[in-house]
């Protein structure tokens, strides 16, 4: 089952983003039996993203809770040890830059299937994994 990282989080909680319709095909997806699961590396990311934008800790406390009844039964796939050395390898390997999280999806889909749903098409070079376009959900 194809692992759904941060940027269609994102998109959920902003209708005005370009993914957005994407982000609620996906949400259904991942209500479904099974079919898609959530990379835990999502949540930290997306709280990350929020502080650094400068959402108050209310806000951002707000926003996983909302996400928590959103997300109540779906499928989220934990890092794991395997998952921080697989993203070690792919830091070394393919050396981007602001590649941190991206590594750590990448290396969850490693241990996981193989698959990821992102937006970002530098994915597509990531010899390890094979990208899903969200726009094809």
């Amino acid at each position: 089952m194809p692992l759904i990282e941060t940027d269609l989080l994102k998109a959920y909680l902003d209708p005005g983003d370009d993914l957005h319709g994407a982000s609620l095909r996906a949400f259904e997806l991942l209500k479904g039996p099974g079919e898609y699961a959530l990379s835990s590396v999502s949540l930290l990311e997306l709280d990350l993203l929020l502080k650094s934008a400068g959402f108050s800790g209310k806000e951002r406390e707000q926003v996983f809770k909302t996400l928590t009844m959103r997300l109540l039964k779906v499928k989220i796939v934990a890092m794991r040890p395997e998952t921080v050395s697989n993203a070690i390898v792919l830091q070394g390997k393919y050396r981007q830059s602001h590649f941190y999280f991206d590594s750590l999806h990448l290396g969850l889909a490693m241990s996981h299937d193989g698959r990821i749903v992102s937006s970002d098409e530098v994915f597509d070079s990531i010899q390890e994994v094979e990208r899903i376009d969200p726009h094809e959900l």
